[in-house]
């Protein structure tokens, strides 16, 4: 069992609704975009806002590279823009048309590819050539992906969770099961193997699938109402926000899965954790709050 504490140090009022936030890999710093028209990136450990962008579209969805050089900020039914993070300059732009309600973004390992997910298909982009070079049509697709290595997109369908090849782009079913289909959240323990997967809605809560074995280690059913979720650096631990009580979860997964933690949050839509484990950041429609994991 793990004896943890959390405590609230900075709570932003940004003033206007917030579409999406990402924290830097490095943990310094975290984007959230809000309103018809901007960034902000505001300096984990202080609260501070450091700068501001504005685009001349309503930016829904954020990703940083992984070598933290590129924020890649996805412009509402428009395209996607490359944001130089040294000086947060504005760069390169490809046309990507995202469904009105929602998009999601993740940077490739290359700096090169970008994959995009919005409602009814999953997307492969090339910056350097300006284009979509590949894409996956999935009509029940909610956003819920994640890339494990570079080399393998994990999806949520209307079946099962299923694997895309990034490479072949050819698709094989991982697990069928109503407790990974239609999930709202996918994310990964690289370490483990294990992708988990949640389902907004009662008594399906979340499950984690061993690629090992594909079959489910880890069922947390008393989840009421799923609205993100995190893991820590090892992945013992997984932070899960509850919509149903308003509150934050956090549960030991590596033995038997244990609540271990609970704290209430509000109406937080995104929860996530520094590559350090040192803080928690969540966000809910108008604010962004840092929270210290002691």
């Amino acid at each position: 069992m793990s004896n943890i504490n959390i405590k609230l140090l900075h709570d932003v009022d940004v003033g206007e609704h917030i579409h999406d936030m990402k924290i830097s890999p490095g943990g310094k710093f975290a984007a959230v975009c809000h309103g018809n028209t901007t960034v902000s990136i505001i300096d984990i450990s202080t609260g501070l806002v450091l700068d501001t962008i504005c685009f001349d579209g309503q930016p829904v969805a954020l990703s940083f590279s992984e070598d933290g050089v590129y924020l890649y900020v996805v412009l509402k039914s428009d395209s996607i823009v490359e944001v130089f993070t040294g000086r947060w300059t504005k760069g390169r732009r490809v046309k990507w048309a995202s469904d009105d309600w929602g998009a999601k973004v993740v940077a490739g390992e290359d700096c090169r590819h970008v994959y995009a997910a919005t409602a009814g298909r999953f997307d492969k982009i090339d910056f350097e050539n300006g284009e979509v070079v590949n894409s996956l049509p999935i009509q029940t697709l909610d956003n819920a992906f994640v890339l494990l290595n570079n080399k393998t997109a994990y999806i949520s369908d209307s079946e099962s969770l299923v694997a895309l090849d990034l490479k072949s782009w050819k698709v094989s079913t991982v697990l069928e099961s109503v407790f990974l289909a239609y999930a709202t959240v996918v994310t990964v323990d690289p370490a483990r193997l294990h992708v988990y997967a949640g389902r907004n809605e009662n008594g399906y809560g979340v499950s984690a699938v061993d690629l090992n074995t594909n079959e489910i280690v880890v069922r947390i059913a008393e989840i009421y109402h799923i609205k993100d979720m995190a893991l820590n650096s090892t992945g013992s631990l997984a932070f899960v926000l509850d919509g149903g009580p308003k509150s934050m979860l956090v549960y030991d997964v590596v033995s038997e899965v244990e609540k271990v933690f609970e704290i209430p949050v509000g109406q937080a839509e995104q929860v996530a954790i520094t590559s350090n484990d040192k803080y928690i950041c969540i966000r809910d429609i108008y604010h962004f709050k840092v929270f210290e994991l002691l």
